[in-house]
Protein backbone atom coordinates (compact mmCIF):
# COMPACT_ATOMS: atom_id res chain seq x y z
CA UNK A 1 0.00 0.00 0.00
CA UNK A 2 1.41 3.44 -1.04
CA UNK A 3 4.40 1.62 -2.57
CA UNK A 4 5.30 -0.02 0.77
CA UNK A 5 5.41 -3.64 1.93
CA UNK A 6 2.38 -4.89 3.87
CA UNK A 7 1.65 -7.87 6.14
CA UNK A 8 -1.37 -10.16 5.94
CA UNK A 9 -2.15 -11.20 9.55
CA UNK A 10 -4.39 -14.18 10.26
CA UNK A 11 -5.54 -14.64 13.81
CA UNK A 12 -4.96 -18.01 15.45
CA UNK A 13 -4.95 -19.50 18.96
CA UNK A 14 -1.95 -18.58 21.17
CA UNK A 15 -0.54 -22.12 21.02
CA UNK A 16 -0.68 -22.11 17.24
CA UNK A 17 0.92 -18.70 17.19
CA UNK A 18 3.72 -19.93 19.45
CA UNK A 19 4.27 -23.04 17.33
CA UNK A 20 4.16 -21.05 14.14
CA UNK A 21 6.55 -18.52 15.62
CA UNK A 22 9.01 -21.22 16.62
CA UNK A 23 8.54 -22.87 13.24
CA UNK A 24 9.12 -19.57 11.54
CA UNK A 25 12.29 -19.17 13.55
CA UNK A 26 13.48 -22.57 12.47
CA UNK A 27 12.53 -21.78 8.91
CA UNK A 28 14.47 -18.55 9.11
CA UNK A 29 17.40 -20.49 10.47
CA UNK A 30 17.07 -23.10 7.78
CA UNK A 31 16.70 -20.54 4.98
CA UNK A 32 19.39 -17.90 5.32
CA UNK A 33 19.64 -14.98 2.86
CA UNK A 34 20.68 -15.60 -0.71
CA UNK A 35 23.98 -13.78 -0.23
CA UNK A 36 24.76 -15.94 2.78
CA UNK A 37 23.97 -19.12 0.84
CA UNK A 38 26.07 -17.85 -2.03
CA UNK A 39 29.04 -17.03 0.19
CA UNK A 40 28.76 -20.21 2.29
CA UNK A 41 28.44 -22.43 -0.79
CA UNK A 42 31.74 -21.30 -2.31
CA UNK A 43 35.26 -22.10 -1.26
CA UNK A 44 37.46 -19.04 -1.38
CA UNK A 45 40.72 -18.05 0.18
CA UNK A 46 41.00 -16.81 3.72
CA UNK A 47 41.14 -13.15 2.74
CA UNK A 48 37.97 -13.49 0.62
CA UNK A 49 36.32 -15.31 3.51
CA UNK A 50 36.84 -12.36 5.86
CA UNK A 51 35.47 -9.94 3.26
CA UNK A 52 32.40 -12.10 2.65
CA UNK A 53 31.73 -12.40 6.37
CA UNK A 54 31.75 -8.60 6.53
CA UNK A 55 29.14 -8.49 3.75
CA UNK A 56 27.06 -11.08 5.62
CA UNK A 57 27.07 -8.94 8.77
CA UNK A 58 25.98 -5.94 6.73
CA UNK A 59 23.17 -8.00 5.15
CA UNK A 60 21.97 -9.09 8.60
CA UNK A 61 22.01 -5.48 9.77
CA UNK A 62 19.91 -4.46 6.77
CA UNK A 63 17.46 -7.33 7.36
CA UNK A 64 17.20 -6.44 11.05
CA UNK A 65 16.49 -2.78 10.33
CA UNK A 66 14.00 -3.76 7.64
CA UNK A 67 12.09 -6.03 10.05
CA UNK A 68 12.02 -3.39 12.75
CA UNK A 69 10.71 -0.79 10.30
CA UNK A 70 8.01 -3.17 9.08
CA UNK A 71 6.98 -3.94 12.67
CA UNK A 72 6.66 -0.24 13.44
CA UNK A 73 4.63 0.33 10.28
CA UNK A 74 2.37 -2.60 11.17
CA UNK A 75 1.82 -1.27 14.69
CA UNK A 76 0.93 2.15 13.36
CA UNK A 77 -1.47 0.63 10.83
CA UNK A 78 -3.22 -1.55 13.42
CA UNK A 79 -3.37 1.32 15.88
CA UNK A 80 -5.07 3.51 13.27
CA UNK A 81 -7.45 0.72 12.26
CA UNK A 82 -8.59 -0.23 15.79
CA UNK A 83 -8.74 3.15 17.43
CA UNK A 84 -12.20 4.65 18.07
CA UNK A 85 -12.73 8.32 18.56
CA UNK A 86 -9.07 8.73 19.16
CA UNK A 87 -5.77 6.96 18.69
CA UNK A 88 -5.09 4.69 21.66
CA UNK A 89 -1.52 3.76 22.41
CA UNK A 90 -1.33 0.18 21.19
CA UNK A 91 2.03 -0.38 22.81
CA UNK A 92 0.72 0.81 26.15
CA UNK A 93 -2.38 -1.32 25.79
CA UNK A 94 -0.18 -4.29 24.90
CA UNK A 95 1.91 -3.70 27.98
CA UNK A 96 -1.08 -3.89 30.34
CA UNK A 97 -3.00 -6.45 28.29
CA UNK A 98 -2.84 -9.23 30.87
CA UNK A 99 -4.38 -7.10 33.58
CA UNK A 100 -7.08 -5.93 31.22
CA UNK A 101 -7.88 -9.44 30.06
CA UNK A 102 -8.27 -10.59 33.68
CA UNK A 103 -10.37 -7.58 34.44
CA UNK A 104 -12.45 -8.15 31.32
CA UNK A 105 -13.06 -11.80 32.20
CA UNK A 106 -14.36 -10.92 35.67
CA UNK A 107 -16.65 -8.16 34.41
CA UNK A 108 -19.58 -8.74 32.09
CA UNK A 109 -19.40 -5.71 29.93
CA UNK A 110 -16.72 -3.43 28.70
CA UNK A 111 -13.84 -1.52 30.21
CA UNK A 112 -12.08 1.61 29.11
CA UNK A 113 -8.86 3.53 29.55
CA UNK A 114 -8.27 7.22 28.81
CA UNK A 115 -11.87 7.61 27.76
CA UNK A 116 -11.77 4.80 25.18
CA UNK A 117 -14.05 1.79 25.59
CA UNK A 118 -13.09 -1.76 24.49
CA UNK A 119 -15.17 -4.90 24.60
CA UNK A 120 -13.89 -8.40 25.38
CA UNK A 121 -13.59 -9.44 21.76
CA UNK A 122 -11.47 -6.40 21.06
CA UNK A 123 -9.21 -7.23 24.01
CA UNK A 124 -8.68 -10.75 22.74
CA UNK A 125 -7.77 -9.35 19.35
CA UNK A 126 -5.24 -7.01 20.91
CA UNK A 127 -3.85 -9.87 23.01
CA UNK A 128 -3.42 -12.01 19.93
CA UNK A 129 -1.75 -9.14 18.12
CA UNK A 130 0.46 -8.55 21.15
CA UNK A 131 1.41 -12.22 21.19
CA UNK A 132 2.30 -12.09 17.52
CA UNK A 133 4.35 -8.94 18.04
CA UNK A 134 6.02 -10.54 21.07
CA UNK A 135 6.85 -13.60 18.98
CA UNK A 136 8.26 -11.35 16.25
CA UNK A 137 10.29 -9.39 18.81
CA UNK A 138 11.48 -12.63 20.34
CA UNK A 139 12.52 -13.85 16.93
CA UNK A 140 14.20 -10.50 16.34
CA UNK A 141 16.04 -10.80 19.67
CA UNK A 142 17.08 -14.32 18.79
CA UNK A 143 18.33 -13.11 15.43
CA UNK A 144 20.14 -10.25 17.14
CA UNK A 145 21.67 -12.66 19.63
CA UNK A 146 22.62 -14.99 16.79
CA UNK A 147 24.06 -11.99 14.97
CA UNK A 148 26.10 -11.00 18.03
CA UNK A 149 27.34 -14.56 18.38
CA UNK A 150 28.18 -14.60 14.70
CA UNK A 151 29.90 -11.23 15.06
CA UNK A 152 31.88 -12.59 18.01
CA UNK A 153 32.78 -15.66 15.99
CA UNK A 154 33.64 -13.37 13.09
CA UNK A 155 36.00 -11.36 15.29
CA UNK A 156 37.43 -14.57 16.65
CA UNK A 157 37.79 -15.88 13.10
CA UNK A 158 39.47 -12.64 12.07
CA UNK A 159 41.85 -12.95 15.00
CA UNK A 160 42.56 -16.55 14.08
CA UNK A 161 42.95 -15.46 10.47
CA UNK A 162 45.44 -12.77 11.51
CA UNK A 163 47.29 -15.30 13.67
CA UNK A 164 47.20 -17.76 10.79
CA UNK A 165 48.52 -15.11 8.42
CA UNK A 166 51.29 -14.25 10.89
CA UNK A 167 52.07 -17.93 11.27
CA UNK A 168 51.96 -18.21 7.49
CA UNK A 169 54.45 -15.36 7.17
CA UNK A 170 56.65 -16.94 9.80
CA UNK A 171 56.29 -20.29 8.07
CA UNK A 172 57.11 -18.69 4.72
CA UNK A 173 60.18 -17.01 6.21
CA UNK A 174 61.14 -20.29 7.82
CA UNK A 175 60.54 -22.04 4.50
CA UNK A 176 62.77 -19.52 2.72
CA UNK A 177 65.42 -20.02 5.36
CA UNK A 178 65.04 -23.78 5.03
CA UNK A 179 65.30 -23.49 1.24
CA UNK A 180 68.45 -21.40 1.60
CA UNK A 181 69.82 -23.89 4.11
CA UNK A 182 68.85 -26.72 1.75
CA UNK A 183 70.60 -24.94 -1.12
CA UNK A 184 73.71 -24.52 1.03
CA UNK A 185 73.48 -28.16 2.06
CA UNK A 186 73.19 -29.19 -1.59
CA UNK A 187 76.24 -27.09 -2.44
CA UNK A 188 78.08 -28.67 0.48
CA UNK A 189 76.86 -32.05 -0.74
CA UNK A 190 78.28 -31.43 -4.22
CA UNK A 191 81.55 -30.21 -2.69
CA UNK A 192 81.74 -33.26 -0.43
CA UNK A 193 80.91 -35.55 -3.35
CA UNK A 194 83.72 -34.00 -5.38
CA UNK A 195 86.08 -34.31 -2.42
CA UNK A 196 84.97 -37.90 -1.91
CA UNK A 197 85.53 -38.64 -5.60
CA UNK A 198 88.99 -37.05 -5.48
CA UNK A 199 89.88 -38.93 -2.31
CA UNK A 200 88.55 -42.16 -3.80
CA UNK A 201 90.81 -41.66 -6.80
CA UNK A 202 93.71 -40.91 -4.49
CA UNK A 203 92.86 -43.99 -2.47
CA UNK A 204 92.83 -46.12 -5.63
CA UNK A 205 96.22 -44.76 -6.63
CA UNK A 206 97.51 -45.32 -3.10
CA UNK A 207 96.18 -48.88 -3.15
CA UNK A 208 97.94 -49.49 -6.48
CA UNK A 209 101.16 -48.08 -5.05
CA UNK A 210 100.66 -50.18 -1.93
CA UNK A 211 100.21 -53.30 -4.09
CA UNK A 212 103.37 -52.44 -6.03
CA UNK A 213 105.26 -51.79 -2.79
CA UNK A 214 103.96 -55.03 -1.34
CA UNK A 215 105.15 -56.86 -4.44
CA UNK A 216 108.53 -55.17 -4.20
CA UNK A 217 108.65 -55.95 -0.49
CA UNK A 218 107.97 -59.59 -1.24
CA UNK A 219 110.72 -59.60 -3.85
CA UNK A 220 113.03 -57.85 -1.39
CA UNK A 221 112.17 -60.43 1.27
CA UNK A 222 112.99 -63.20 -1.18
CA UNK A 223 116.28 -61.52 -2.02
CA UNK A 224 116.95 -61.01 1.67
CA UNK A 225 116.34 -64.69 2.34
CA UNK A 226 118.69 -65.53 -0.53
CA UNK A 227 121.27 -63.16 0.93
CA UNK A 228 120.82 -64.70 4.36
CA UNK A 229 121.36 -68.13 2.88
CA UNK A 230 124.38 -66.85 0.98
CA UNK A 231 125.64 -65.21 4.15
CA UNK A 232 125.31 -68.48 6.02
CA UNK A 233 127.16 -70.24 3.24
CA UNK A 234 129.82 -67.53 3.26
CA UNK A 235 130.07 -67.78 7.01
CA UNK A 236 130.59 -71.50 6.72
CA UNK A 237 133.20 -70.92 4.04
CA UNK A 238 134.74 -68.18 6.17
CA UNK A 239 134.88 -70.48 9.15
CA UNK A 240 136.50 -73.12 6.94
CA UNK A 241 138.93 -70.55 5.57
CA UNK A 242 139.60 -69.31 9.08
CA UNK A 243 140.34 -72.85 10.14
CA UNK A 244 142.62 -73.29 7.18
CA UNK A 245 144.17 -69.90 7.91
CA UNK A 246 144.82 -70.91 11.47
CA UNK A 247 146.25 -74.17 10.26
CA UNK A 248 148.34 -72.34 7.65
CA UNK A 249 149.44 -69.84 10.28
CA UNK A 250 150.55 -72.68 12.44
CA UNK A 251 152.43 -74.21 9.52
CA UNK A 252 153.89 -70.81 8.71
CA UNK A 253 155.00 -70.40 12.30
CA UNK A 254 156.60 -73.82 12.14
CA UNK A 255 158.21 -72.94 8.81
CA UNK A 256 159.52 -69.69 10.27
CA UNK A 257 160.96 -71.56 13.19
CA UNK A 258 162.55 -73.95 10.77
CA UNK A 259 163.77 -71.00 8.69
CA UNK A 260 165.31 -69.37 11.74
CA UNK A 261 166.90 -72.67 12.61
CA UNK A 262 168.15 -73.05 9.06
CA UNK A 263 169.34 -69.45 9.11
CA UNK A 264 171.28 -70.16 12.28
CA UNK A 265 172.69 -73.28 10.67
CA UNK A 266 173.47 -71.30 7.53
CA UNK A 267 175.28 -68.60 9.48
CA UNK A 268 177.24 -71.25 11.30
CA UNK A 269 177.96 -72.97 7.99
CA UNK A 270 179.09 -69.66 6.45
CA UNK A 271 181.35 -69.08 9.42
CA UNK A 272 182.71 -72.56 9.04
CA UNK A 273 183.21 -72.04 5.31
CA UNK A 274 184.94 -68.71 5.93
CA UNK A 275 187.23 -70.32 8.42
CA UNK A 276 187.88 -73.17 6.05
CA UNK A 277 188.54 -70.67 3.28
CA UNK A 278 191.05 -68.85 5.38
CA UNK A 279 192.72 -72.10 6.20
CA UNK A 280 192.79 -73.00 2.54
CA UNK A 281 194.25 -69.65 1.65
CA UNK A 282 196.98 -70.14 4.18
CA UNK A 283 197.51 -73.60 2.83
CA UNK A 284 197.54 -72.31 -0.69
CA UNK A 285 200.04 -69.62 0.17
CA UNK A 286 202.40 -72.25 1.43
CA UNK A 287 202.12 -74.11 -1.75
CA UNK A 288 202.38 -71.05 -3.97
CA UNK A 289 205.54 -72.10 -5.35
CA UNK A 290 204.29 -75.33 -6.54
CA UNK A 291 203.79 -75.89 -10.15
CA UNK A 292 201.45 -73.85 -12.19
CA UNK A 293 199.02 -76.58 -12.92
CA UNK A 294 198.25 -77.16 -9.35
CA UNK A 295 198.03 -73.43 -8.86
CA UNK A 296 195.52 -73.05 -11.63
CA UNK A 297 193.49 -75.85 -10.19
CA UNK A 298 193.54 -74.16 -6.85
CA UNK A 299 192.48 -70.86 -8.34
CA UNK A 300 189.66 -72.51 -10.20
CA UNK A 301 188.61 -74.16 -7.01
CA UNK A 302 188.60 -70.83 -5.23
CA UNK A 303 186.42 -69.33 -7.88
CA UNK A 304 183.95 -72.13 -7.46
CA UNK A 305 183.98 -71.67 -3.72
CA UNK A 306 183.44 -67.95 -4.18
CA UNK A 307 180.42 -68.55 -6.41
CA UNK A 308 178.98 -70.96 -3.91
CA UNK A 309 179.30 -68.41 -1.08
CA UNK A 310 177.73 -65.72 -3.23
CA UNK A 311 174.84 -68.00 -4.01
CA UNK A 312 174.01 -68.50 -0.33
Amino acid sequence: MDGKCTYNIRLAPPQAITDRSSGGGDQCKRNPPANFRQFSGTEESQNDYAEKMTHIVKDFDVIKDDHENRIRELENYIRKSLSRGGEPDVLKVATDIKAKIKQGSSESGSYGENGVTFDTTEGNLIKKLHDQFAAIRKLNREKSQSLRVMNYKLNETRQKLADTQNNLLLTRDQLLQNEEALSRLQDDKYILQNQLKDRSERLDRAEKRADALEKKTKETDDKLLTLIRSENILKEEMYTAQYKLNETSQLLADARNQYRQLDVDFVRLISEISRREKELKLCYKDRRYKDGKEKQQLEGQEKKDGLFVAFF
